[in-house]
């Protein structure tokens, strides 16, 4: 947890509500336009379940996904490039 903050990252507060929802997250990430993003397979899973009810646009501030944690469905990535154009770096294990 020090490493991020001293490389100039910053962390996205929670939104507020008691159970977020991923379109809630996904205006998080919009609204606060962050351009880097490190998550579990879990977010890119999700992203890209609703990734056809989400506007195309709708990561145009982020550069790339960083993904750790768990292994990742290629599936999932090509889903997520493929609807926001977001490369997902996968850097398990």
């Amino acid at each position: 947890l020090i490493a991020a903050p001293m490389a100039g990252m910053e962390w996205l507060p929670s939104p507020g509500v008691e159970r977020p929802d991923i379109f809630t997250l996904v205006d998080l990430i919009a609204d606060s336009r962050c351009d880097h993003i490190v998550a579990g397979p879990s977010l890119v899973r999700q992203l890209a379940m609703v990734a056809r009810r989400l506007p195309s646009d709708a990561l145009v501030s982020v550069k790339a996904i960083y993904c750790t944690g768990a292994a990742l469905p290629r599936d999932a990535v090509v889903t997520v490039y493929e609807r926001f154009r977001t490369p997902v770096i996968n850097y398990y294990g």
